[in-house]
């Protein structure tokens, strides 16, 4: 088995890997920035993505840039790095070996040269498959012109709406005329290739929309409630865990205006404070019938600080 050869080596706590863009409009090695910034934060966007499948967003992964270049391409060496709190995760929780998490993660992407989503998309040249086949835990996905077999993890990712945002705007660099191919290389071979003919196929979400009946199944709803943190992580974007009275659930927060608090050092939050907040709650069902659901903190209205009772006593001494 690939993941079995694949736990082997992933021995450290990050992986690295090299991303080209190549063709004659990078001859002298440089890219524009308008051009370079959303594929990397996209890039990012996927990694955090897969991490919330994995960890649902108890664990941090970070996507970090080490420059490299050649002559006619633009390079740059990037490295996942893999917390302890990720390591910890898969230890405490499943009992499992930290280089078979790490090799999971990667070969999702498909970064190893394994078959990754990547790698999917450019087979299934934008259309949904004919037919699936779940073959225990794995899955055959049947195309016009040949079938590939997957875990269901990296099937899972296929279908993910946000995912495939994300590596479509990963590919985008190749619409720019001169920009012929998107590659990635791991331990100096090239693992993966995406040429400009094959854009259109990352480019067209109409199929996988259509495929999660996202659409026509979604429901929304906008309520005010009190939460009390639990696990909080001053970054962006990072998933915050909130006690409502009744359960535990985890937050993503979007209201601009706190985080510009936060990363001012203009809000302090005590162990036993609550913030009054307007959450947007999005739920919807799968191909499959399964139930998700997505909390969305769109407004932080008000930080109730926490403070002690003071006992008065009925007579003065």
């Amino acid at each position: 088995m690939i993941r079995t050869i694949m736990s082997k080596i992933f021995k450290n706590e990050e992986i690295a890997f090299q991303m080209f863009y190549c063709g004659e409009a990078l001859e002298d090695g440089s890219i524009s920035v308008n051009d370079l910034a959303p594929s990397l934060l996209a890039f990012s966007k996927l990694i955090e993505e897969i991490n919330y499948y994995m960890t649902h967003g108890e664990a941090d992964v970070t996507l970090k840039i080490k420059t490299g270049f050649q002559k006619g391409s633009f390079g740059i060496k990037l490295v996942i790095d893999f917390s302890q709190n990720f390591l910890d995760y898969f230890v405490n929780i499943f009992s499992n070996n930290t280089s078979v998490a790490i090799a999971n993660f990667v070969a999702m992407i498909g970064i190893p040269g394994c078959v990754g989503i990547f790698h999917i998309i450019q087979k299934s040249k934008g259309k949904k498959p004919k037919t699936i086949l779940e073959m225990g835990d794995k899955v055959r996905l049947e195309f016009e012109d040949g079938f590939i077999e997957i875990d269901k993890n990296t099937n899972n990712l296929y279908n993910n709406i946000i995912a495939r945002k994300a590596i479509s705007q990963i590919v985008q660099p190749l619409l720019i005329e001169g920009i012929e191919e998107l590659s990635f290389q791991y331990e100096n071979k090239k693992t993966i290739s995406i040429q400009k003919n094959d854009v259109n196929s990352f480019m067209d979400l109409h199929e996988i929309a259509t495929n999660n009946n996202i659409k026509d199944n979604q429901i929304e709803s906008i309520t005010e409630c009190l939460l009390k943190p639990e696990t909080i992580h001053f970054k962006t974007g990072k998933l915050w865990r909130f006690y409502d009275g009744d359960q535990s659930n985890l937050y993503s927060i979007s209201d601009e205006i706190f985080w510009g608090k936060v990363n001012n050092n203009g809000i302090k939050i005590g162990a036993n404070d609550s913030l009054l907040v307007k959450i947007k709650t999005c739920q919807w069902c799968d191909e499959n019938g399964k139930l998700n659901i997505t909390r969305e903190i769109i407004d932080v209205i008000n930080h109730i600080e926490y403070k002690a009772l003071v006992q008065t006593k009925v007579f003065d001494d």
